[in-house]
């Protein structure tokens, strides 16, 4: 697959999502962490996106610096991560 630039789609972006909650779980860290293991979540988008474009989509997506409560961004986060699960 090839890896696009530019705008995500809504799709990207779920499995952005999902594949960051995965990771984080699986290293026993929490879903909706800050980091995450970027190489893993680069390598199951499937190659569509480079570790430091998930990451920065991740931190701008979730985790904007307009928020200045660390807790209000991580309930952004798990509620992101609430809506893939159903």
């Amino acid at each position: 697959m090839t890896c696009y630039p530019g705008r995500w789609s809504k799709d990207e972006e779920e499995r952005l999502v999902r594949f960051v909650g995965e990771a984080n779980e699986a290293m026993g860290r929490s879903a909706s962490d800050r980091e995450a293991p970027w190489d893993i979540v680069c390598e199951k988008m499937g190659g569509s996106r480079t570790r430091t474009q998930c990451r920065q989509k991740w931190l701008v997506f979730y985790f904007p610096l307009s928020h200045e409560n660390h807790t209000d961004m991580e309930n952004q986060a798990r509620r992101a991560l609430a809506d893939q699960a159903e």
